[in-house]
């Protein structure tokens, strides 16, 4: 079975053309971060939905307002409109394009597969699955709820044609079987490894190089990530160590060994200076500041970061994939602002910081 969903293929003369076209009328509904700092001046979660109400997702969760009574109700309906409109770019895009929206999108499946692993092996409780990917475009994602055992599990994979996920896996059952923490962190940077493998061997066969760059600095940033988690949660460096992604762009194995020496943030935005990666060192700062170092507000700062990448990269050709993949970030960095806003809303959270985070550091 092929890992892909099948599409009809339009004719290539039309599709890019057209494509352009649809990208550039959605992106004028998608948040932006005057509708979210509205939305997060609201009373209730029925007033900051309705001043959200003229963009794509705001009229998504108009529709489902009743559900919206917790955090996790929240994700679930945030995550259900992008799933949803990632799956409707790749139904109306060219073949090569729509099979690397699909390889692209594989991350959630990966993610959801190792949440899934990390439960039964080592009881974290309850799963919260985001409702994004191969799996869940096929409708297979409460099946991966039932499961109790790890033959089932990847035969599971194999249905959901993510083959070489289902071998990965069964190569590294050991890893799995041994219910360690250090064992399933070896297992997540197999499956993460091989996921950007694939995604930059596809790129690198459609020779969309500037593409394969941004994708890079993605795992550039990745890492850089778990080196401030590090450094805040006194995280062990060989830990780090095994669950970093190789292939980044600028920065060499040599280097991050350099930083996970380090004991302090300042270090870490200091060096970064000196790189491309320098706009995120003030940033970085400020972020965590706002958030008193909670580490979790850095995934979407370095999101934003993405998006601004992807936008200020020029791409030459008419067939690249840039615009497709800046729109795809710019939904993703989306899903994130408004998920953060609305369970700030539910949860009675103080606004302050969230409206800081929005009018200092978003793009």
């Amino acid at each position: 079975m092929n890992q892909y969903i099948t599409f009809i293929e339009p004719s290539i003369e039309s599709t890019y053309s057209f494509l352009s076209a649809l990208l550039r009328s959605r992106e004028t509904f998608i948040a932006t971060n005057d509708d979210l700092v509205k939305a997060l001046k609201s009373n209730n979660i029925v007033d900051a939905v309705s001043n959200i109400s003229h963009t794509s997702i705001g009229d998504f969760l108009s529709k489902k307002i009743r559900e919206l009574i917790s955090s996790k109700a929240v994700d679930a309906a945030v995550y259900d409109h992008l799933s949803n409109e990632l799956k409707y770019i790749a139904l109306n895009s060219p073949r090569k394009i729509s099979n690397f929206i699909q390889l692209y999108v594989t991350k959630y499946d990966v993610y959801n597969i190792l949440l899934y692993i990390r439960s039964i092996t080592l009881k974290t409780g309850a799963m919260e699955l985001i409702p994004c990917g191969l799996i869940a475009w096929k409708g297979m994602l409460n099946k991966l709820i039932n499961i109790t055992d790890l033959d089932t599990l990847i035969d599971f994979i194999h249905e959901a044609g993510l083959h070489i996920y289902a071998d990965l896996v069964r190569i590294n059952r050991s890893l799995i079987e041994a219910k360690a923490e250090d064992k399933f962190y070896e297992l997540e940077s197999i499956l993460m490894n091989k996921y950007y493998e694939l995604l930059n061997a596809y790129l690198a066969m459609l020779g969309d190089y500037l593409t394969s760059t941004c994708i890079r600095m993605m795992i550039d940033i990745h890492n850089i990530i778990l080196v401030l988690k590090k450094i805040i949660l006194g995280i062990l460096p060989d830990i780090i160590k095994k669950i970093m992604i190789k292939g980044g762009m600028y920065i060499t194995h040599t280097e991050y060994d350099e930083l996970l020496r380090y004991e302090r943030i300042d270090q870490l935005t200091n060096w970064l200076k000196a790189t491309p990666y320098k706009l995120l060192s003030d940033k970085i700062l400020i972020a965590l500041k706002i958030f008193k170092n909670n580490p979790s507000i850095l995934d979407i700062v370095f999101k934003s970061f993405n998006l601004y990448n992807l936008r200020i990269t020029l791409h030459s050709s008419p067939l690249s994939l840039q615009p497709v993949i800046t729109y795809v970030v710019a939904k993703e960095l989306e899903a994130s602002k408004v998920s953060l806003i609305l369970r700030a809303i539910v949860n009675g959270s103080e606004r302050e910081p969230f409206e800081k985070l929005l009018l200092e550091i978003m793009v």
